[in-house]
């Protein structure tokens, strides 16, 4: 089965000129064997579907997706409270300094 992305990407922190970082993004997407078209908004791959990062054993919509990282949100606030990231609060220096 063929399957049909469109694909934007803004690079951060590169500068007004971004010719140079799309040319290699679309080289990488070339070099891997998809059909690419650039255009002005992004670029339009198609390529087989292949099974990866994505589950086979049930059917699930892009809002069961959302609904379940939601709710693992909603029971982690009500048991700690608010955080914001706390994944990067076990990297932070004594103090809270970076």
């Amino acid at each position: 089965m063929k399957v049909i992305v469109d694909l934007c990407v803004v690079p951060i922190g590169v500068g007004v000129h971004l010719a140079p970082t799309i040319a290699a993004c679309e080289k990488v997407l070339a070099d891997a064997g998809l059909k690419i078209q650039l255009h002005p908004n992004g670029t339009e791959i198609e390529g087989d579907w292949a099974p990866i990062n994505t589950r086979t054993d049930k059917d699930q919509t892009l809002e069961d997706k959302v609904a379940s990282v939601q709710a693992l949100l909603q029971a982690r606030a009500s048991s700690t409270g608010p955080r914001a990231c706390s994944g990067l609060a076990g990297n932070a220096a004594p103090g809270g300094r970076r």
